[in-house]
């Protein structure tokens, strides 16, 4: 008979352990993913255009700002609207990596979509910019390169 208490017993802690334990792993894995997903909650971009470099910051909640790319532009090869037909063809191209830098799926007033390729350390770029027509404008300015797509 005593050996069935023990048996019981066993079960019962395994029963309560279980109970206990699996919630609170649970809770603590939950805690830990969303700890780590908090800068992802409220995101922009950034694109700045100084002296001949070209800056893109993620920056996030209006408080961290992320490096994301620098280039000159001089690196700068194509510069052009994001629905165009040589946009595909960049999107496609294996050897070139696609850098989405915007999270709408419009764009916001008095913006539109572009995209900058460019030939950097790490091998070509095709990033796909939300910004004024006015920063693009800059840009070619300075290059004084046809890089403008047309």
């Amino acid at each position: 008979m005593f050996f069935w208490k023990v048996a019981d017993f066993q079960e019962n802690l395994i029963g309560a352990l279980v109970t206990f334990l699996a919630p609170l792993i649970l809770f603590i894995t939950t805690g830990v993913i969303l700890f780590k997903k908090k800068d992802g909650v409220y995101l922009t971009f950034d694109y700045t255009f100084v002296s001949g470099d070209v800056i893109i910051s993620k920056v996030s909640m209006n408080v961290k700002r992320f490096k994301v790319a620098k280039f000159d532009t001089k690196q700068i090869v194509r510069i052009g609207k994001y629905d165009s037909e040589v946009f595909n063809n960049y999107y496609n191209s294996p050897d070139i990596k696609t850098v989405i830098l915007t999270k709408n799926n419009q764009p916001s007033p008095n913006k539109d979509f572009y995209y900058i390729l460019a030939s950097l350390t790490e091998g070509k770029r095709l990033f796909v910019l939300e910004c004024s027509e006015n920063f693009i404008k800059n840009i070619l300015i300075y290059t004084g390169r046809k890089v403008l797509e047309i």
